[in-house]
């Protein structure tokens, strides 16, 4: 697999000995849409400054498209866009004109700026001035900013902090149209866990410094059904309880239902036969599979994968 991002044993500290990054190992595909997730102070916003040259890197290794940022910082992060926390723009400028100031620094094609305008929305915003746009708008100019220059990596810190409703599915419909018709490989944190599982293809998970789980969005979905579980709803008759005992599964009682951690698939049969013969009145029986809110908050809370 070719990864767009990779680190190595990457750790950083602000003071001796309390680490913010513990030997952090990234690992952005080519094409994908990796959500960094993780609570506030985790070390995310870290990660990305580093990722950008924003701070000096003290120790690891940092890779963008294969090769050692180290080695060609300048020129591997002009394949990089970002927007890292508010969008640095111009208020007394229009859309257009505060483009044109980035394009210079950019040396890119006049053409960038319309076509910047148009994937992002702004197209019709004329002579506005960007003082006056929303919230929306002003992250919307931010990404077109990012942009400007084709990269071939959008790095995006909370883009929907603050969005309404409306915003945020503006910003994720934004997003996907980029990774899909653009081929962007796009890096976003976010602390909005189920617009990211709307959004991305691969999910990477820290927490104090450490990454705790990282890989494709399918392979936790899996791992969430396989976390789930089975919910029957018999009455909360107590010859149930005891029909458990003998089958010596953990269970428990919520809302008057039989809740189980899902029982594999060879254990289903015995199950159904032990209620059933022993006359207990099964009324439903349904999964209940975690979200990834619940598998971010056991994974950070007890630090393990």
């Amino acid at each position: 697999m070719s990864y767009i991002v990779e680190t190595k044993d990457l750790s950083h500290q602000f003071r001796q000995g309390e680490k913010v990054l513990d030997a952090v190992a990234l690992q952005v595909p080519a094409g994908a849409i990796y959500g960094f997730l993780g609570p506030n102070g985790a070390g995310k916003t870290t990660t990305l400054r580093l990722l950008l040259g924003l701070l000096r890197k003290q120790t690891g290794h940092i890779s963008i498209s294969g090769q050692e940022m180290t080695m060609r910082r300048h020129g591997l992060l002009r394949h990089v866009g970002a927007l890292i926390e508010s969008p640095s723009i111009y208020h007394h400028l229009s859309a257009a004109e505060n483009l044109e100031v980035w394009r210079r620094l950019y040396r890119c094609p006049r053409s960038r700026i319309d076509a910047a305008l148009t994937l992002t929305g702004l197209d019709r915003t004329g002579s506005k001035k960007a003082g006056r746009f929303s919230l929306g708008m002003k992250q919307r100019l931010g990404i077109a900013i990012a942009l400007l220059h084709e990269p071939a990596l959008l790095v995006l810190d909370e883009p929907t902090n603050g969005l309404d409703p409306a915003g945020i599915v503006e910003m994720r419909a934004l997003l996907q149209q980029l990774n899909r018709e653009q081929g962007t490989t796009i890096l976003i944190s976010s602390h909005l866990l189920t617009e990211i599982e709307k959004l991305v293809t691969h999910i990477g998970i820290i927490n104090q410094g450490k990454l705790l789980y990282q890989g494709t969005l399918a392979a936790l979905t899996s791992e969430r059904a396989q976390a789930g579980s089975l919910v029957i709803d018999c009455g909360h008759d107590l010859r149930a309880a005891a029909a458990m005992e003998r089958l010596r599964l953990p269970f428990r009682w919520e809302n008057g239902q039989l809740v189980l951690d899902k029982p594999g698939r060879d254990q289903m049969p015995a199950l159904f036969r032990e209620l059933t013969g022993s006359g207990i009145g099964i009324y439903g029986v349904h999964t209940h599979n975690s979200d990834l809110e619940t598998i971010f908050m056991n994974l950070t809370q007890t630090g393990v994968s």
